[in-house]
């Protein structure tokens, strides 16, 4: 995954996504973390775990080899997500 460009571009809210994700290399992260990353124009946390799996969901489908069977952005059962160390 490192130094490989996606095309097309990543949306604004991927992006903010998988830019957190990589600040926090290897640490769990929260949805809501990633709904305030995704989503700052609602800071109140009105962001929805449907509207950050879905684009999560579209990131892997981008980066990872097989989506359905995620290796680098990894699930954090009843927490978030992380990116994998690798």
């Amino acid at each position: 995954m490192q130094n490989q460009l996606i095309e097309p571009a990543l949306s604004r809210k991927e992006f903010d996504m998988l830019s957190l994700l990589c600040q926090l290399r290897g640490e769990a992260i929260s949805k809501d973390q990633l709904g305030l990353a995704g989503w700052p124009e609602r800071p109140d946390g009105d962001v929805t775990d449907q509207d950050i799996e879905q684009c999560i969901r579209r990131l892997r489908l981008r980066i990872e080899p097989d989506p359905s069977k995620p290796e680098h952005i990894v699930t954090i059962r009843g927490y978030g997500y992380k990116l994998s160390q690798e």
